[in-house]
């Protein structure tokens, strides 16, 4: 027998008695749910949550000549460097990555790229990687 209220589904009785969603309980947990469903599609579907600046140094096979600069994405950059799309660069093709450092503030990275371009950042670069540069004068 039914209980008064009781649904019923269209392909008769299986066997199991079916509830209608109104009692706030029951609200409240299927907006809950959906709640926390729609936080984690926006947290798949969103950006890295931390993104690195690189402040980089590439050596140029040609004449030995080093460049620094800094970028959110260091493969793609050097990859530019190498096909010649950027025009500081494209006449001293190929080049080879001898050092590089990762930030998480874009300021900072920019900051150390332009202190490495500096006097005492020439010297600082010397230090960093004396071993690779026997021989070589910035």
């Amino acid at each position: 027998m039914r209980a008064l209220g009781e649904r019923v589904s269209p392909q008769g009785d299986r066997g199991f008695k079916s509830r209608p969603l109104r009692n706030v309980r029951n609200r409240k947990a299927i907006s809950t749910l959906l709640g926390r469903l729609n936080s984690f599609y926006e947290f798949i579907t969103s950006p890295p949550l931390l993104m690195f600046y690189y402040v980089y140094i590439l050596q140029s096979q040609k004449n030995n000549s080093l460049y620094i600069g800094y970028t959110s994405d260091l493969r793609k950059r050097f990859k530019q460097h190498n096909n010649g799309e950027s025009q500081a660069t494209k006449p001293f093709r190929p080049y080879k990555l001898i050092f590089y450092e990762a930030f998480l503030s874009r300021i900072d990275a920019k900051n150390r790229e332009i202190y490495l371009k500096g006097g005492y950042g020439r010297k600082t670069i010397n230090g960093l990687i004396k071993k690779y540069l026997s021989g070589i004068r910035i």
